[in-house]
Protein backbone atom coordinates (compact mmCIF):
# COMPACT_ATOMS: atom_id res chain seq x y z
CA UNK A 1 0.00 0.00 0.00
CA UNK A 2 0.85 3.59 -0.62
CA UNK A 3 0.17 6.88 0.25
CA UNK A 4 -0.92 9.75 -1.64
CA UNK A 5 -1.14 13.15 0.11
CA UNK A 6 -3.28 15.93 -1.37
CA UNK A 7 -3.67 19.40 -0.52
CA UNK A 8 -4.79 22.86 -1.92
CA UNK A 9 -5.62 26.28 -0.56
CA UNK A 10 -8.54 27.95 0.68
CA UNK A 11 -11.47 28.19 -2.01
CA UNK A 12 -9.07 26.11 -4.38
CA UNK A 13 -11.96 22.97 -4.38
CA UNK A 14 -10.05 20.59 -2.65
CA UNK A 15 -13.17 19.61 -1.18
CA UNK A 16 -15.06 18.77 -4.40
CA UNK A 17 -12.09 16.80 -5.64
CA UNK A 18 -12.20 15.07 -2.63
CA UNK A 19 -15.70 14.35 -2.97
CA UNK A 20 -15.33 12.44 -6.60
CA UNK A 21 -12.58 10.63 -5.78
CA UNK A 22 -14.66 9.09 -2.83
CA UNK A 23 -17.19 8.27 -5.49
CA UNK A 24 -14.37 6.99 -7.63
CA UNK A 25 -14.21 4.40 -4.78
CA UNK A 26 -10.84 5.54 -3.58
CA UNK A 27 -9.62 5.25 -0.02
CA UNK A 28 -9.51 8.94 1.51
CA UNK A 29 -9.00 10.26 4.78
CA UNK A 30 -9.61 13.96 5.41
CA UNK A 31 -7.96 15.49 8.51
CA UNK A 32 -10.99 17.77 9.08
CA UNK A 33 -13.49 15.27 10.43
CA UNK A 34 -10.35 14.08 12.10
CA UNK A 35 -9.88 17.50 13.89
CA UNK A 36 -13.71 17.54 14.69
CA UNK A 37 -13.58 14.00 16.40
CA UNK A 38 -10.69 14.22 18.15
CA UNK A 39 -11.74 17.91 19.90
CA UNK A 40 -15.40 16.99 20.87
CA UNK A 41 -16.33 17.47 24.86
CA UNK A 42 -14.68 14.59 27.13
CA UNK A 43 -11.67 13.88 24.80
CA UNK A 44 -8.32 15.02 26.22
CA UNK A 45 -8.00 17.75 23.22
CA UNK A 46 -10.73 19.33 24.63
CA UNK A 47 -9.76 19.53 27.85
CA UNK A 48 -6.71 21.25 26.67
CA UNK A 49 -7.60 23.47 24.71
CA UNK A 50 -10.42 24.95 27.54
CA UNK A 51 -7.19 24.78 29.60
CA UNK A 52 -5.48 26.64 27.92
CA UNK A 53 -7.38 29.33 26.39
CA UNK A 54 -10.32 29.63 28.66
CA UNK A 55 -14.25 29.06 29.01
CA UNK A 56 -14.44 32.15 25.83
CA UNK A 57 -13.70 29.67 23.37
CA UNK A 58 -16.68 27.77 24.52
CA UNK A 59 -20.25 27.50 23.37
CA UNK A 60 -23.21 26.96 25.46
CA UNK A 61 -23.46 23.49 24.90
CA UNK A 62 -19.69 22.94 25.93
CA UNK A 63 -18.51 22.36 22.01
CA UNK A 64 -15.56 24.50 20.93
CA UNK A 65 -16.46 27.92 19.43
CA UNK A 66 -14.64 27.40 16.22
CA UNK A 67 -14.91 31.62 15.08
CA UNK A 68 -14.15 32.39 18.34
CA UNK A 69 -10.64 30.40 18.86
CA UNK A 70 -10.03 31.13 15.43
CA UNK A 71 -9.87 35.19 15.97
CA UNK A 72 -7.95 34.43 18.86
CA UNK A 73 -4.96 32.42 17.28
CA UNK A 74 -5.43 34.62 13.95
CA UNK A 75 -2.90 37.10 14.23
CA UNK A 76 -0.83 35.38 17.35
CA UNK A 77 1.35 33.07 16.38
CA UNK A 78 2.30 32.16 19.91
CA UNK A 79 -1.33 30.80 20.91
CA UNK A 80 -1.66 29.39 17.06
CA UNK A 81 1.18 27.26 18.05
CA UNK A 82 -0.09 26.67 21.07
CA UNK A 83 -3.38 24.87 19.66
CA UNK A 84 -1.16 22.76 17.54
CA UNK A 85 0.80 21.41 19.98
CA UNK A 86 -2.58 20.17 21.10
CA UNK A 87 -4.39 18.94 18.93
CA UNK A 88 -1.92 17.76 16.64
CA UNK A 89 -0.89 14.40 18.22
CA UNK A 90 -4.22 13.63 18.44
CA UNK A 91 -4.92 13.82 14.86
CA UNK A 92 -1.63 12.06 13.38
CA UNK A 93 -2.68 8.94 16.10
CA UNK A 94 -6.26 9.12 14.22
CA UNK A 95 -4.95 9.13 11.25
CA UNK A 96 -2.35 6.37 11.32
CA UNK A 97 -5.27 4.39 12.88
CA UNK A 98 -7.41 5.23 9.85
CA UNK A 99 -4.37 4.07 7.16
CA UNK A 100 -3.85 1.04 8.95
CA UNK A 101 -7.80 0.21 8.80
CA UNK A 102 -7.55 0.95 5.03
CA UNK A 103 -4.59 -1.57 4.72
CA UNK A 104 -6.46 -4.42 6.47
CA UNK A 105 -9.68 -4.23 4.52
CA UNK A 106 -7.03 -4.65 1.17
CA UNK A 107 -7.24 -0.80 -0.27
CA UNK A 108 -3.27 -0.64 -2.12
CA UNK A 109 -3.39 3.31 -2.14
CA UNK A 110 -5.12 6.04 0.45
CA UNK A 111 -5.17 9.67 -0.51
CA UNK A 112 -4.46 11.55 2.96
CA UNK A 113 -5.95 14.73 2.22
CA UNK A 114 -3.24 16.95 4.73
CA UNK A 115 -4.10 21.37 4.31
CA UNK A 116 -1.15 22.12 5.25
CA UNK A 117 1.23 19.23 3.56
CA UNK A 118 4.11 21.11 2.62
CA UNK A 119 3.72 23.83 4.56
CA UNK A 120 5.24 21.23 7.87
CA UNK A 121 6.51 19.16 5.45
CA UNK A 122 6.73 16.33 8.46
CA UNK A 123 4.11 14.07 6.04
CA UNK A 124 6.00 14.53 2.86
CA UNK A 125 8.55 11.12 3.02
CA UNK A 126 5.46 9.13 3.87
CA UNK A 127 3.70 9.99 0.39
CA UNK A 128 4.19 7.98 -2.96
CA UNK A 129 2.49 11.32 -4.97
CA UNK A 130 1.55 14.65 -3.88
CA UNK A 131 -1.32 16.31 -5.14
CA UNK A 132 -2.40 20.12 -5.39
CA UNK A 133 -5.66 21.47 -5.97
CA UNK A 134 -4.36 24.66 -7.96
CA UNK A 135 -6.53 27.64 -9.10
CA UNK A 136 -5.16 31.01 -10.27
CA UNK A 137 -5.35 33.50 -7.56
CA UNK A 138 -8.25 35.98 -9.09
CA UNK A 139 -10.42 32.79 -9.30
CA UNK A 140 -9.54 31.78 -5.55
CA UNK A 141 -10.40 35.38 -4.44
CA UNK A 142 -13.23 35.63 -6.17
CA UNK A 143 -14.54 32.35 -4.56
CA UNK A 144 -13.96 33.30 -1.52
CA UNK A 145 -15.45 36.20 -1.62
CA UNK A 146 -18.61 34.54 -3.23
CA UNK A 147 -18.94 31.42 -0.77
CA UNK A 148 -17.79 32.96 2.54
CA UNK A 149 -19.68 36.64 1.77
CA UNK A 150 -16.67 38.55 2.32
CA UNK A 151 -15.01 41.72 1.73
CA UNK A 152 -12.23 41.70 -0.93
CA UNK A 153 -9.75 43.11 1.57
CA UNK A 154 -10.67 40.23 4.37
CA UNK A 155 -10.56 37.52 2.07
CA UNK A 156 -7.23 38.64 0.82
CA UNK A 157 -6.01 38.29 4.22
CA UNK A 158 -7.07 34.75 4.39
CA UNK A 159 -5.14 34.09 1.45
CA UNK A 160 -2.05 36.11 2.43
CA UNK A 161 -2.22 33.83 5.54
CA UNK A 162 -1.39 30.49 3.40
CA UNK A 163 1.52 29.35 1.79
CA UNK A 164 0.54 30.43 -2.18
CA UNK A 165 -0.61 28.02 -4.15
CA UNK A 166 1.64 28.37 -7.00
CA UNK A 167 4.52 27.37 -4.49
CA UNK A 168 2.41 24.40 -3.48
CA UNK A 169 2.11 23.68 -7.41
CA UNK A 170 5.67 23.71 -7.96
CA UNK A 171 6.38 21.44 -4.89
CA UNK A 172 3.49 18.79 -5.94
CA UNK A 173 4.30 15.91 -8.18
CA UNK A 174 0.62 16.46 -9.48
CA UNK A 175 -1.22 19.66 -9.93
CA UNK A 176 -4.82 19.63 -10.73
CA UNK A 177 -5.91 23.04 -12.47
CA UNK A 178 -9.20 24.13 -11.17
CA UNK A 179 -8.88 27.00 -12.46
CA UNK A 180 -12.35 27.17 -15.23
CA UNK A 181 -14.95 25.19 -15.48
CA UNK A 182 -15.90 22.42 -12.82
CA UNK A 183 -16.43 19.99 -15.65
CA UNK A 184 -13.03 20.41 -16.75
CA UNK A 185 -11.64 19.57 -13.68
CA UNK A 186 -13.96 16.49 -13.85
CA UNK A 187 -12.37 15.43 -17.05
CA UNK A 188 -8.64 15.20 -15.20
CA UNK A 189 -10.03 12.69 -12.55
CA UNK A 190 -11.68 10.62 -15.09
CA UNK A 191 -9.61 7.47 -14.37
CA UNK A 192 -9.44 6.17 -18.07
CA UNK A 193 -8.36 9.84 -19.81
CA UNK A 194 -7.77 12.37 -17.17
CA UNK A 195 -4.31 13.11 -16.57
CA UNK A 196 -4.55 12.71 -12.93
CA UNK A 197 -5.28 9.23 -12.62
CA UNK A 198 -4.27 8.15 -15.90
CA UNK A 199 -2.38 4.79 -15.40
CA UNK A 200 -3.92 4.26 -11.97
CA UNK A 201 -5.60 0.58 -12.12
CA UNK A 202 -9.18 1.74 -11.45
CA UNK A 203 -9.33 -2.10 -9.92
CA UNK A 204 -6.33 -0.54 -7.08
CA UNK A 205 -9.28 1.73 -5.75
CA UNK A 206 -11.21 -1.17 -4.19
CA UNK A 207 -10.49 -2.90 -1.49
CA UNK A 208 -9.76 -7.02 -1.78
CA UNK A 209 -10.59 -7.65 2.14
CA UNK A 210 -13.46 -6.83 4.37
CA UNK A 211 -13.01 -5.53 7.41
CA UNK A 212 -15.28 -3.91 10.33
CA UNK A 213 -16.02 -0.30 10.05
CA UNK A 214 -14.76 2.67 12.08
CA UNK A 215 -16.16 2.97 15.48
CA UNK A 216 -16.02 7.11 15.63
CA UNK A 217 -19.83 9.24 15.66
CA UNK A 218 -19.09 12.75 14.86
CA UNK A 219 -21.73 15.89 15.05
CA UNK A 220 -20.37 17.77 11.67
CA UNK A 221 -20.39 20.97 13.53
CA UNK A 222 -17.30 20.58 15.71
CA UNK A 223 -14.25 21.69 14.26
CA UNK A 224 -11.18 23.57 15.09
CA UNK A 225 -9.39 25.92 12.56
CA UNK A 226 -6.39 24.30 10.36
CA UNK A 227 -3.83 23.17 11.96
CA UNK A 228 -0.27 21.39 11.25
CA UNK A 229 -0.58 17.59 10.72
CA UNK A 230 2.35 16.76 13.31
CA UNK A 231 4.62 17.93 15.52
CA UNK A 232 8.30 17.10 14.85
CA UNK A 233 9.90 14.30 17.44
CA UNK A 234 6.44 13.77 18.64
CA UNK A 235 6.15 9.69 19.48
CA UNK A 236 3.33 7.90 17.58
CA UNK A 237 1.46 5.09 18.45
CA UNK A 238 2.57 1.98 16.97
CA UNK A 239 -0.61 0.34 14.58
CA UNK A 240 0.03 -3.19 16.21
CA UNK A 241 -1.21 -1.55 19.47
CA UNK A 242 -4.73 -0.60 18.24
CA UNK A 243 -8.17 -2.76 17.78
CA UNK A 244 -10.90 -2.29 15.73
CA UNK A 245 -14.23 -3.38 17.16
CA UNK A 246 -17.60 -3.37 15.02
CA UNK A 247 -19.55 -0.50 15.40
CA UNK A 248 -23.12 0.41 13.87
CA UNK A 249 -21.62 4.31 13.52
CA UNK A 250 -20.63 5.80 10.40
CA UNK A 251 -16.96 5.48 9.51
CA UNK A 252 -14.77 8.10 8.78
CA UNK A 253 -15.22 7.98 4.82
CA UNK A 254 -18.62 7.81 5.13
CA UNK A 255 -18.62 11.25 7.51
CA UNK A 256 -16.69 13.05 5.24
CA UNK A 257 -18.93 11.93 2.61
CA UNK A 258 -22.03 13.69 4.38
CA UNK A 259 -20.28 16.77 4.73
CA UNK A 260 -21.58 20.07 3.21
CA UNK A 261 -20.46 20.41 -0.23
CA UNK A 262 -18.39 23.21 -0.76
CA UNK A 263 -18.64 23.70 -4.27
CA UNK A 264 -15.58 24.15 -6.35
Amino acid sequence: MFLVGLTGGIASGKSSVLQVLQQLGCAVIDVDVIARHVVQPGYPAHRRIVEAFGTEVLLENGDIDRKALGDLIFNQPDRRHLLNAITHPEICREMTKETFKYFLRGYRYVILDVPLLFETKKLLKYMKHTVVVYCDRDTQLARLMQRNNLKQEDAEARIKAQLPLEDKARMARHVLDNSGEWSVTKRQLDPQGGKFLRGWDPERMRPVLSHPRSTYTLNPDRALPRADPCLEGEKQPSVSSYTFPPSPGPSLQEQAQNRVHEGP
